[in-house]
């Protein structure tokens, strides 16, 4: 039915959402694509809503920018009649105070970092080779091949390995054949969630590489910095305002100037030219860090957003 009738998905989503409406107190909503069919449930049910996103979604150019703009707008327009407001980082609660400000928001929204289950009690010694761990899928909009192509150019005694579901095919994997790194760099399959921060615990240096082409990009402190940081790993991630915010507050890693293979093997040769009791006091403070965002912390001003949402008139 759904691919004769393009709509048809859509419209039976809509009419169950008004079926159970009025014996639904709240509704949480997860980022944006479902908020106006949700604010037009509620505009005649009266139950309340908690707005959480853990990307800007508006801001993804893939689906158009006519797309983006519509969904921009949108946003402006429903933000402001959200009961709770929840976000994934500080970088994209400063956007949305930047975007909309007093006019949409009642107030700035809450931040609950998205941390791992679990955190290392300790981290294991740095060894050398120095172990790089990019965690986390490989796709298109991920500077993989760069990455490879960075280990070629590097002059560091270092392994990289990329664990996470591979959606570039047999590509890495021929990029590392052409260039002789079989040795050094190898494709993992993904680890179950619940075992991320022991597998990850067994590197030194995490991974976080994004190319900063939207705003999604520039502003995230993406999820991996924190189960990196559960681990207790040093950060190697690019320069962009969200990964730049949690390691100059932490310091807990370095910043790599720039996207290219070259950029990248020069923040490798940089980070392996440290002592270890260097590395070794980055990871602490990664451990530090983590021990501050867990999930026992955040929880109750996570739950008080809800009771607070419900108690609004």
């Amino acid at each position: 039915m759904a691919r004769v009738r393009p709509g048809w998905n859509a419209r039976h989503r809509v009419a169950a959402l008004h079926r159970i409406a009025p014996d639904v107190n709240l509704f949480w909503v997860i980022d944006y694509p479902s908020l106006p069919t949700v604010i037009d449930v509620v505009t005649t049910s009266g139950a309340k809503v908690v707005y959480e996103t853990v990307d800007l979604v508006p801001e993804y150019l893939y689906q158009g920018e006519c797309w983006s703009k519509q969904a921009l707008d949108g946003e402006r327009r429903l933000i402001g009649r959200v009961d709770g407001f929840i976000t994934a980082c500080d970088g994209y609660a400063d956007y949305y105070v930047e975007r909309y400000g007093d006019e949409a928001l009642r107030r700035r929204p809450l931040v609950t970092n998205n941390m791992p289950a679990a955190v290392a009690s300790q981290f294991k010694p740095t060894a050398r080779p120095l172990r790089l761990l990019f965690l986390g899928s490989l796709m298109a909009d991920r500077p993989v091949l760069e990455l490879i192509e960075a280990m070629a150019l590097s002059s560091a005694d270092v392994t990289l390995a990329f664990q996470g579901k591979n959606l570039l095919g047999s590509g890495p994997a021929d990029r590392i054949a052409e260039l002789g790194l079989e040795g050094c760099v190898t494709v993992l399959d993904p680890c179950p969630p619940d075992a991320i921060v022991e597998v990850a615990s067994t590197y030194d240096v995490g991974i976080g590489a994004l190319r900063g082409l939207d705003e999604n990009e520039r502003r995230a402190s993406i999820s991996k910095l924190f189960t990196y940081m559960s681990a207790g790993l040093a950060i190697l991630g690019s320069d962009l305002p969200g990964i730049a915010r949690i390691v100059g507050e932490h310091h807990n890693g370095v910043l790599v100037q720039g996207a290219a293979p070259e950029d990248w093997a020069a923040a490798v040769d940089a980070i392996a030219r440290l002592t270890d009791s260097a590395i070794d006091a980055m990871r602490q403070e990664s451990l530090n860090a983590a021990n501050e965002y867990r999930w026992e912390r955040q929880r109750p001003d996570f739950i008080m957003e809800f009771v607070h949402a419900l108690g609004r008139r």
